[in-house]
């Protein structure tokens, strides 16, 4: 049965109406693929036995739906009894029902008091970490998230496009509709009936109809689905009348994770220079009951002892500098999968680097 809030949903259709010109939640929470009505698509949240309202049911009902199960790029399915982590058991995602402590796993309770005052009874929930309603680009930027993988092909009908490359800016969704001769269309609000249409007038987006001046494009070449585009597409065949539905939004982050700065608010004791790392920290010297970690922070050799290996010049799929194993071959070269992949930042180990919170390589020991 449906929990609904009448008082919410009414503040959510005045906050909307309100707006006409910006959707007030980020992609694809917003308009972009809803009617607005946040129990269209999703429960809100589940009462606990002790009363309280754990929004993660919320979450799940959508990102555990069956349509998503093909989908590796924000760590679907999160089933919470295979995907969610029992540290050396299962699981390729970040607990989301834990206790926030636990002493042999190095965690605390979140030292900001906006994400503590989100745990239930001590226990972790998806908001959490994270809140749809209120994130902000800055937290993680060049980490947006797509509705599908950078370089992937699309089929709509019997058109075909790739998602080239996405800019930093606002979240934002799109129906991009083919048209004759090569020339499309735009809608930023899809999921309304009818989508409200932009046409292509002298470079620029206007308010159109369907049907109107679209924007050419060659087959096999770039193009900007903006003036300044936040996406940037390539169709490999194209039919007038097919469309596609995609959107770029912001990680939802209740704070920054730059650096991994969002890793540490529960594993502070985690963070660990190579001295401090090796028990040689006269500050914190071993006394039989201390944890050691593995450093971050810090690039490869910065101890200086050689016996990790310092980064090449040799770049990753992504772009980024990577080390390489001792016959020369670049480590995230071999298997044709990206989930292991390390992933340094600007030559620098982060917790990232070897462990992902969302759709890891992993059975929970090391995530």
């Amino acid at each position: 049965m449906r929990m609904r809030n009448l008082g919410l949903l009414a503040a959510v259709a005045l906050v909307l109406s309100a707006r006409p010109a910006r959707a007030a939640l980020d992609a694809p929470h917003d308009q972009t693929f809803s009617q607005a009505d946040c129990t269209q698509c999703h429960e809100l949240y589940q009462t606990t036995p002790a009363g309280d309202k754990d929004f993660s049911y919320g979450c799940v009902t959508c990102h555990n739906s069956p349509e998503n199960r093909v989908r590796t790029s924000l760590g679907f399915p999160w089933d919470p009894n295979g995907n969610q982590a029992v540290p050396g058991v299962v699981g390729n995602q970040h607990s989301w029902t834990g206790y926030a402590e636990n002493a042999r796993y190095g965690a605390q309770t979140p030292a900001n008091s906006k994400i503590a005052s989100k745990l239930l009874r001590s226990r972790l929930q998806c908001a959490t970490c994270h809140d749809i309603h209120a994130s902000s680009q800055t937290f993680s930027p060049g980490s947006r998230h797509t509705s599908f993988t950078l370089g992937e092909e699309k089929t709509s009908g019997t058109s075909k496009m790739i998602l080239v490359d996405v800019a930093d800016g606002n979240p934002r969704g799109w129906r991009v509709k083919l048209q004759a001769g090569n020339t499309f269309i735009i809608s930023h609000n899809a999921g309304v009936t009818p989508a409200t249409w932009l046409n292509y007038v002298n470079n620029a987006w206007v308010p159109g109809v369907d049907g109107g001046q679209g924007k050419g494009f060659t087959i096999g070449q770039n193009v900007g689905l903006d003036p300044d585009p936040l996406a940037t597409v390539k169709f490999t065949a194209a039919t007038p009348g097919d469309t596609f539905d995609f959107y770029v939004s912001y990680p939802h982050l209740r704070t920054s994770n730059v650096a991994d700065a969002l890793c540490t608010q529960c594993h502070a004791d985690r963070v660990m220079n190579h001295v401090k790392g090796s028990g040689k920290d006269p500050n914190y010297p071993p006394d039989g009951s201390r944890v050691f970690s593995h450093p971050v922070n810090v690039a490869l050799d910065a101890n200086g002892a050689g016996y990790d290996r310092p980064l090449t010049a040799v770049l990753d799929a992504d772009g980024g500098l990577q080390p390489v194993k001792v016959n020369g071959v670049p480590v995230n070269v071999g298997d044709g999968r990206t989930a292991n992949d390390l992933k340094f930042d600007a030559g620098v180990v982060r917790c990232t680097t070897c462990h992902a919170v969302h759709n890891g390589a992993s059975n929970s020991l090391t995530n």
